[in-house]
């Protein structure tokens, strides 16, 4: 199924593992996700509840009875069935949506292991705080920097970098990707990655926002970089809780999984907050945190190999 340069929102947050899974992951078995592995906050009630309310929804689509009652049902089962495919995406979805030429989501083929990476880096007071828990539970990550977050914080990445922790392209500043004229987007994430790689090599880019197009990833591969998202996406931009940020990752973390959070002075602390309280149980899951290179592979194209 060709996916084109008109993503939407959907389809980028949670799309298929990337170009050299394809053939593996078209072929398997699709194993069904809908129900999450792990306690949290009623996620497992909830979501039941809404997969039987669309259910009923969906069987009212065709049954007879007055024109409002099966509009009404449709626009039940719209509402309903938007936000459960966004929030719990099945795995036979994702192969549905896969294309052999998308950006990394997610390794499902490595083993118990999982990729933390973490958004809108870096920042002098929430990123130590970050470090410390995952120093503290012995992790590794992958930080993906805004460079123009780089002045005054230089030592703060050398830090990053001597822990054993990634660095990847976030972009100058924590905009838009998909809103910048082509010629825009390759000239600041060219920028950006030449200031990144001050402090270590850059191998990944994850534009703002979440959108991405064939140019977007063309770019990225003529700067040095492959294009990466992820698959555990725990709503911290949206949901000020850190409680409910664990018991989502609790609940939707995999092996091959790629885990989006968030830094900076707010949605930072809540991370080092939630991943405080996930950590210790992931890991007694026999999951094994590591970063992006670490489940990936480095990707063939990158300036540090050129």
């Amino acid at each position: 199924m060709a996916i084109t340069a008109s993503h939407l929102a959907c389809v980028s947050l949670w799309g298929p593992p990337g170009q050299p899974y394809w053939p593996r992951f078209r072929s398997s078995p699709q194993v069904s996700r809908w129900i999450p592995v792990g306690p949290g906050l009623g996620f497992w009630g909830v979501e039941l509840l809404t997969q039987a309310a669309l259910v009923a929804s969906l069987a009212g689509l065709g049954a007879a009875g007055p024109r409002w009652a099966r509009l009404a049902n449709a626009a039940g089962a719209y509402a309903l069935g938007v936000p459960l495919l966004a929030t719990f995406p099945p795995a036979w979805l994702l192969g549905l949506l896969n294309s052999p030429s998308t950006p990394f989501y997610a390794d499902p083929s490595g083993g118990p292991t999982v990729a933390l990476t973490i958004d809108d880096s870096v920042d002098p007071t929430s990123t130590p705080a970050i470090l410390d828990v995952l120093a503290n539970h012995d992790v590794q990550a992958t930080f993906f920097v805004l460079s123009d977050s780089i002045d005054g914080n230089e030592a703060l990445l050398a830090d990053i970098v001597a822990a054993g922790h990634e660095i990847a392209n976030h972009q100058t500043a924590d905009v838009r990707g998909w809103r910048m004229s082509p010629a825009e987007f390759s000239e600041d994430i060219r920028v950006s990655g030449e200031r990144l790689r001050r402090f270590g090599e850059v191998r990944w880019l994850r534009p703002g926002g979440g959108f991405y197009d064939g140019a977007m990833v063309a770019a990225a591969e003529t700067h040095g970089g492959r294009l990466v998202l992820g698959s555990v996406f725990p709503l911290d931009s949206h949901i000020a809780s850190s409680r409910f940020l664990a018991n989502y990752l609790l609940a939707r973390t995999h092996p091959g999984d790629i885990i989006v959070l968030h830094d900076g002075p707010s949605r930072g602390l809540r991370t080092a907050e939630a991943l405080e309280q996930a950590l210790p149980k992931l890991k007694q899951k026999g999951l094994r945190f590591v970063t992006l290179t670490g489940l990936l592979g480095a990707p063939r194209s990158h300036l540090s190999d050129r």
